[in-house]
């Protein structure tokens, strides 16, 4: 009978412990949630995302850079003029004309 006592009152104070856990584990997942923090797995992935990113953008940048390369001739003049190429070109020309420190 005294065994039957005592495993009934160990029973019976298991029951707050597990729902005291529980409810302490959503508050701090709540709070956390509101802290706007990501978990190890989900920073992994962002971080796994961006560098992929970043070597897009660089492979992108050496694209331009050899394809601006290839339209250069060998006197130095662009073959294919883009229109950004040719306001740079334009503003270029209109410094040479001016006094300034900049221009030899």
């Amino acid at each position: 009978m005294r065994d039957t006592f005592i495993q009934a009152l160990l029973d019976t104070l298991r029951e707050p412990k597990q729902d005291l856990e529980k409810n302490v584990k959503a508050l701090v997942a709540e709070h956390l949630n509101k802290l706007n923090i990501v978990s190890a797995d989900e920073m992994a992935v962002q971080t796994r995302l961006l560098a992929e990113a970043r070597a897009q953008l660089n492979a992108l940048k050496q694209r331009i850079d050899e394809l601006e390369r290839h339209a250069v001739n060998h006197n130095g003049t662009l073959l294919h003029q883009s229109p950004l190429n040719t306001v740079d070109q334009n503003a270029h020309n209109d410094l040479k004309g001016m006094n300034s420190p900049f221009n030899p």
